[in-house]
């Protein structure tokens, strides 16, 4: 079993979620751009939900970096809110990473 898979359901069974406390979350129109660290692939993470589809659009090495990211992509959406959104890593690179 891949690393990530098996921190991934460690993160499930994490009742406490305290991993989530320094998320960074906003919404514009019907997407919500949300930055936090990952548990699972230990990188902080910006996803964009969209029509009910959360795609990882990009990855972190640290918070300060993550804060940037979640900004840069918070005016990306609000400047283009359509533009195509791609994930960063394959189902195949996040299961053997």
């Amino acid at each position: 079993m891949g690393k990530n898979l098996e921190r991934f359901i460690e993160m499930l069974l994490n009742t406490q979620r305290n991993w989530r406390e320094t998320a960074l979350t906003d919404s514009i129109g019907n997407q919500t751009i949300d930055t936090c660290y990952a548990p699972d692939t230990q990188k902080w993470e910006t996803g964009i939900e969209r029509d009910g589809k959360w795609i990882i659009v990009e990855q972190y090495g640290d918070e300060e970096e993550a804060r940037k990211g979640h900004n840069k992509w918070v005016k990306k959406i609000k400047h283009s809110p359509k533009m195509p959104l791609k994930e960063c890593q394959t189902a195949e690179e996040w299961f053997f990473g």
